[in-house]
């Protein structure tokens, strides 16, 4: 890969271990462990997985629409995630296009 193209990936992608913190619940960050691991772009030699952040966070809405978390929930990863949710209404999960 390029080096223009491997930073510019960088530059987009996020590492899930850097956005999960102690203030989230153990279910959400499963979650957002399943989502990135689903939905991983690149994998590094640590074995971390990474994903678009715009993608994870309409997951979550999509999440709190269904009523399967909590507003006080999906509020903790809005609060971590400055992106907008999805791309012009929709996001990728698992390699399907998913309306939010």
């Amino acid at each position: 890969m390029d080096k223009k193209i491997q930073f510019y990936a960088s530059e987009i992608l996020f590492d899930t271990k850097r956005l999960i913190g102690s203030e989230l619940n153990k279910e959400i960050k499963k979650e957002i462990e399943n989502f990135a691991e689903r939905n991983s772009l690149l994998r590094y030699e640590d074995n971390s997985h990474e994903c678009c952040l715009r993608c994870l966070k309409a997951h979550f809405l999509k999440l709190v629409k269904n009523e399967i978390i909590s507003i006080s929930d999906f509020m903790g990863i809005n609060k971590k995630i400055k992106e907008d949710a999805g791309h012009h209404g929709y996001y990728l999960d698992d390699q399907k296009l998913i309306k939010i």
